[in-house]
């Protein structure tokens, strides 16, 4: 392959992600509009943190370190 033209940052390729929702409906995001499956990330998942007791972090050692543990989840109800 060799390049016709300078690659203005923009995919042509077809190609893309599909997601089922619990009401049937079929939501497709092409993953080279990066920008809008971006967004969809951005609006739609949360940062969360899961009980430290399960996972044994944020205690103090006694070498003065601590575990941190956060999650990255799909926002329920949107």
């Amino acid at each position: 392959m060799t390049p016709g033209k300078v690659w203005n940052g923009e995919y042509e390729a077809n190609g893309g992600y599909l997601i089922v929702k619990d009401t049937g409906d079929v939501v497709c995001y092409h993953l080279y509009d990066k920008r809008l499956f971006e967004d969809y990330l951005f609006y739609n998942t949360c940062l969360e943190t899961p009980a430290p007791e399960r996972y044994n972090f944020g205690e103090l050692s006694s070498s003065g370190r601590f575990k941190l543990n956060l999650q990255i989840r799909f926002a329920s109800g949107r």
